[in-house]
């Protein structure tokens, strides 16, 4: 019993040691981006590319409205691949809250980004993401197909970390389907 309790005070105490860290990273970061020049639109896309990858962890409604602001100044500068990573970032906020529907349209409008500069890589990960909307959404069909056509694309380029990834997937989709 002794044990059990000094391990909770160890977790509650790392708990709010990384809590205070991550709260002094963003405190920092939206003190760096509130002094940066607001011409120097490299600079508020790098910091904002990091608050979003700090909220992401805990705080989505932050890392949404962090990816809506990166968007924002994408559109406005012109920028087609930080529009399209914005979209991207925003379906997967979307994801992550469970809001399939907006997830999807903001994964096909990165998609419609990926045109003007086609990235395989990029345009993978999304396809990964639409797939698994469609495994939790139970079109099983729909997501083994993209599963099948993305596991031919990391074999051709040899990527067997997003190869393992898309198999745990397909196992993932074989059990949730009942197979």
């Amino acid at each position: 019993m002794r044990h059990l309790l000094t391990i909770s005070i160890l977790l509650i105490a790392l708990n709010h040691t990384f809590a205070q860290e991550t709260h002094s990273k963003t405190d920092s970061l939206q003190k760096a981006l509130s002094l940066i020049d607001k011409n120097d639109y490299a600079g508020q896309l790098k910091i904002l590319h990091q608050l979003y990858d700090i909220y992401l962890i805990n705080d989505l409604p932050s890392a949404l409205s962090v990816a809506k602001r990166q968007y924002l100044l994408a559109e406005k500068t012109g920028e087609v691949t930080v529009k399209g990573e914005a979209e991207a970032s925003m379906g997967f906020v979307y994801y992550n809250q469970g809001k399939n529907d907006s997830s999807l349209f903001f994964f096909n409008k990165a998609l419609e980004s990926l045109k003007v500069q086609p990235d395989e890589k990029k345009e993978a990960d999304i396809m990964n993401n639409i797939a698994n909307i469609f495994r939790v959404t139970a079109q099983y069909d729909t997501a083994m197909t993209i599963y099948t056509n993305l596991l031919k694309y990391y074999e051709s380029v040899n990527d067997i970390v997003k190869q393992g990834k898309l198999l745990g997937n397909i196992g993932s989709l074989y059990y949730t389907a009942g197979n």
